[in-house]
């Protein structure tokens, strides 16, 4: 259960009526959750219990931050690589280059290694997305 706040007045002035009415309405609100009126069905103990809140500190930084919660999920990277994600996993690091290869974008995939296209006598080749940057 959520609660909901009231509208905030458009286009008043903050010394108006409407204001002091809805600092009023948020106010009560306030109050009531600092009384112990908001419900604590609307929280979500998911992993946690009430009990471990107190023994909890700030600055554990143990174990692995998962990718949902912002983190990696990994616990070590592995050196000279380049990591590819898709948003909801670990990233997976990418096969190391050989000498001289780029890295190329492949749509709708994860980069690859390629070689790079060949001169030709001094030409100068300048590679860009055609589709925009």
């Amino acid at each position: 259960m959520a609660i909901i706040l009231p509208p905030v007045p458009p286009g008043q002035d903050v010394s108006s009526f409407a204001w002091k009415d809805w600092f009023t309405k948020i106010q009560a609100i306030f109050n009531g959750i600092a009384d112990g009126v908001f419900p604590w069905t609307s929280i979500d103990f998911t992993g946690s219990t009430i009990t471990d809140i107190l023994s909890r500190s700030i600055n554990d930084t143990t174990g692995t931050l998962i990718v949902s919660r912002g983190g990696t999920s990994l616990n070590t990277l592995t050196t000279n690589a380049l990591y590819v994600g898709n948003g909801t996993s670990a990233p997976v690091a990418l096969s190391l280059g050989r000498d001289g290869e780029l890295l190329q974008g492949v749509s709708g995939s994860a980069p690859a290694w390629n070689a790079p296209v060949s001169p030709v006598g001094n030409d100068l080749y300048l590679f860009y997305n055609s589709g925009g940057f």
